[in-house]
């Protein structure tokens, strides 16, 4: 038979009374943890008050509990049944001493409930100054570390009360001060009122004036509209008297390459089709600068648009024209602004056109489009890994009819850039671009939103 070793039964007894400590500190924690958080969600100074009374009569226990506090030079007492005022220091000789002392004051007194004799007066400091006093009589809860561990308690308690003691103070004078100010406002307001009828008057008087000026805008209006109508005239007879001329030199100079194309020699056949070539080049300009032109007037119609779908819409119309070319494209989905859908649609497809065009000599085509926020706008952007330009030259990007390319490299009249400027310009935004030789471009715009 094996016999335990009174060793190990010593040890087996001390570790278990380590446990059980354990165990009591650890309930003692939570215990103090949960106090605390009831404490600290508190509103206003009753609230907090009636907190602290709460919190102690669950968790010690009393036949009667008080919070004595300090409003001004004023004495305050918040029991479980009662509240009081006093107009000078508190009526109880033990709580006097306690705010004296700013030390514990205790006293025992007949039984009250169970074996507790005791009367526990708390002073509640901070920064050694008395915010008040608790007052605990006929605990339920006792024992020799009782004290010490509410001590956490009520230093933070006496933290809580005095903000709420602040805060409410605060608001009887904010009140105060609130209700001067309605005093004096109403005077200001019956002052006022006099002065109010002389500019009903005077705003009278302004409204006429206004209505005389909406008169004139609807003319010159009107007005506007007559010019631009006649502008439109005029584009239109430009654009049919400078196409005719084109169309007679680009037909005869076929019909005679087709006519005597035998009897001429390489040179000629070569100069008749430079003229070909620069009459259709004339005429791409002549459609370009009428585009451009229309630009600049009639209405817009703002709308919220989703420039996410309109752009995967363009690419998949560009991709469809070429479909030899595997480009890899990103999309940002979600990119809104407010705008005209359809100057919108015409700078995304100028701008996507570009990234299509000069990406045509890289192998590993990319286009990407997204949007990002910066001081309080959306800034939008087109990018490609195509040709790129150099930065020396960006304040031509979106002149008309300028270029950074030979016409050979790259086809255009160069008015798809100036055409993405005046659009952005017109809903009050700004364009610029970024980029560097053989290495790509970036595009942004960003509307006045």
């Amino acid at each position: 038979m094996t016999r335990k070793s009174p060793i190990a039964g010593n040890k087996h007894e001390r570790l278990r009374g380590r446990v059980d400590d354990l165990a009591r500190a650890k309930a003692q924690l939570e215990l103090k943890v949960r106090m605390l958080e009831r404490l600290a969600v508190g509103r206003g100074l009753d609230e907090t008050l009636q907190n602290i009374l709460d919190i102690l009569m669950e968790t010690i226990g009393a036949t009667d509990i008080s919070v004595y506090y300090r409003l001004g030079e004023a004495w305050h007492c918040k029991g479980l049944f009662a509240a009081r005022s006093f107009s000078g220091d508190p009526d109880d000789p033990l709580v006097c001493q306690a705010i004296a002392s700013r030390d514990f004051v205790g006293s025992a007194a007949e039984p009250l409930i169970a074996s507790s004799t005791e009367n526990w007066n708390f002073p509640l400091l901070y920064q050694g100054s008395v915010v008040g006093v608790v007052r605990m009589q006929g605990m339920i809860l006792t024992g020799a570390n009782i004290r010490e561990d509410l001590e956490p308690f009520f230093r933070y308690a006496a933290l809580v009360l005095l903000n709420a003691i602040n805060n409410y103070q605060d608001l009887v004078r904010l009140n105060a001060e609130l209700e001067q100010r309605v005093l004096e406002r109403t005077a200001q307001l019956a002052a006022a009122n006099e002065t109010l009828m002389r500019e009903v008057e005077q705003r009278k008087r302004a409204q006429e004036e206004v209505g005389q000026l909406n008169d004139s805008l609807v003319r010159q209006k009107t007005a506007l509209e007559v010019a631009n109508r006649e502008l439109e005239s005029f584009s239109y007879s430009v654009s049919h008297d400078l196409r005719a001329p084109l169309r007679h030199i680009s037909g005869f100079v076929t019909a005679l390459m087709e006519d005597y194309g035998s009897t001429l020699n390489e040179t000629a056949h070569d100069y008749l089709q430079r003229v070909v070539v620069a009459s259709g080049k004339m005429g791409d300009l002549i459609d370009a600068l009428l585009k451009l032109s229309r630009l600049s007037r009639g209405e817009m119609t703002i709308d919220h648009l989703d420039l996410s779908n309109m752009v995967r819409e363009i690419l998949a119309v560009l991709q469809g024209s070429d479909p030899g070319r595997q480009v890899r494209v990103s999309v940002a989905d979600g990119v809104t602004i407010d705008g005209d859908a359809t100057l919108m649609r015409a700078a995304l497809e100028n701008l996507l056109a570009n990234a299509w065009k000069y990406t045509r000599r890289n192998p590993a085509p990319v286009i990407d489009f997204g949007a990002y926020r910066e001081d309080q706008r959306t800034v939008c952007y087109v990018h490609d890994n195509g040709a790129g330009f150099d930065m020396v030259y960006a304040d031509k990007l979106f002149g008309a009819f300028q270029r950074l390319h030979r016409s050979e490299e790259y086809e255009g009249v160069g008015i798809g850039l100036a055409t993405v400027q005046r659009i952005i310009h017109r809903h009050g935004g700004t364009v610029w671009a970024e980029g560097k030789v053989g290495e790509g471009a970036t595009f942004y715009f960003s509307l006045n939103q």
